[in-house]
């Protein structure tokens, strides 16, 4: 049985939810990619003489309505993608749970205490975190990567270019932004192996 397998029945319980809170996290991205926008333009508007008090108060207006919408959308993804992989915790504790009170009393006298409480805690936790904030990185990093890039793009293509040549470890090398990551994800299992 592969790990996919058993957490689909999770996944597809609350495929909805992820899916809102998918949509709730792009919204928020792209919310969030506007406003140095809005700032841009009161700026242009400033730099060219033309902003009297109605197009500042107009640029405040949109960045405060702007971070009122970002506050909801961040509330409803937290609340659908973190609230969703504490759901999956819990039925695989639970699962695990059952599991071990199957178990006859000689499996526990030939396996270590440490062992079966990290796979009962830090085991589960990692899962937890690789379906909420996991999903939440790999949906920032498509949405506000690609967005990101597009409007340095817009306003001056060269520019983005050099721009791009500087990261390209970010893209040609991935255990280069991740390492530090592993690397204690691995010493945490060599200190809880069997």
């Amino acid at each position: 049985m592969n790990a996919l397998s058993i957490l689909k029945p999770y996944l597809i319980e609350r495929r909805r939810l992820i899916f809102a809170g998918i949509l709730s996290l792009i919204v928020v991205d792209f919310l969030q990619l506007m406003i140095p926008r809005f700032i841009r333009d009161a700026v242009d508007a400033l730099t060219l003489l033309k902003a009297g008090h109605g197009p500042l108060v107009q640029s405040g207006l949109k960045i405060f309505f702007a971070g009122l919408l970002i506050a909801f959308f961040r509330y409803c993804w937290r609340r659908f993608l973190i609230g969703t992989s504490r759901r999956v915790e819990e039925g695989l504790r639970n699962r695990l749970f059952f599991h071990l009170q199957t178990l006859s009393p000689a499996y526990f006298d030939q396996m270590k205490t440490g062992d079966l409480m990290a796979h009962a805690t830090n085991d589960v936790m990692n899962i937890r975190m690789a379906i909420g904030m996991g999903l939440v990185a790999l949906t920032d990093a498509v949405v506000l990567g690609t967005s990101a890039i597009g409007f340095m793009a817009y306003i001056n293509v060269r520019l983005t270019l050099f721009a791009m040549i500087q990261r390209r470890s970010l893209f040609s090398d991935p255990e280069y932004s991740v390492g530090a990551c592993t690397a204690f994800t691995c010493r945490c299992r060599e200190i809880f192996r069997f």
